[in-house]
């Protein structure tokens, strides 16, 4: 995935954790620690896709899970 991400339209479909890391990254310098996205995606809710060898989230159920944190 391209690292500049402009719209949650440009996002592929499904994401793999480097997506996920870029996305939370955001505009900040700081690039989150793959062990961080690792606890995330197994944190109870998270809605990671199952039976993958890869952890995977779908772009729209990261979206949701993002929006219910607040």
């Amino acid at each position: 995935m391209n690292n500049t991400i402009y719209t949650w339209d440009a996002l592929p479909l499904i994401l793999n954790v480097e997506d996920v890391r870029q996305i939370l990254k955001g505009n900040s310098e700081v690039l989150p620690s793959k062990d961080t996205i690792f606890t995330m995606m197994h944190s109870n809710g998270f809605p990671l896709i199952k039976g993958t060898k890869e952890l995977k989230v779908s772009k729209d159920g990261l979206k949701k899970w993002l929006e219910n944190l607040h």
